[in-house]
């Protein structure tokens, strides 16, 4: 179950949906293609008590690029991004080696699913 501020309700997925995957749904929100049926079930759930959610979800991927930019581009050459989630838009390494080329960065996530394209390094193209 899920609770979100400021509400006195709970939010209880449907049977099909897992709930603990929310970074899938999380690459729906952002527009992103990595993602299945109950996974999109899922943010449509959360859509209906949450309507702002997109834009929240790309505000927030706004913030983060804003912040690694500006961090690159005052000479800091080494990140870590805990909670890494699945690949979606612009990523750290892209965005702080677009600043800073050699910057290197580190990826952390406990869903497997949310790394096993990040196994071997990776370069902004």
């Amino acid at each position: 179950m899920l609770r979100f501020p400021g509400d006195r309700k709970w939010f209880r997925p449907s049977a099909a949906v897992d709930p603990t995957r929310p970074n899938i749904a999380h690459d729906f929100l952002l527009g992103g293609k990595d993602n299945f049926a109950t996974d999109r079930q899922f943010a449509e759930e959360l859509l209906s008590q949450q309507p702002h959610l997109v834009r929240n979800a790309r505000a927030n991927r706004a913030f983060m690029q804003r912040v690694v930019r500006l961090t690159a581009s005052s000479g800091v050459t080494q990140f870590i991004d805990l909670g890494t989630g699945l690949p979606t838009g612009e990523n750290v390494h892209q965005v702080a080696q677009s600043a800073e080329p050699g910057a290197r960065v580190v990826y952390v996530d406990n869903d497997p699913s949310a790394t096993q394209d990040l196994t071997s390094p990776v370069t902004a193209s």
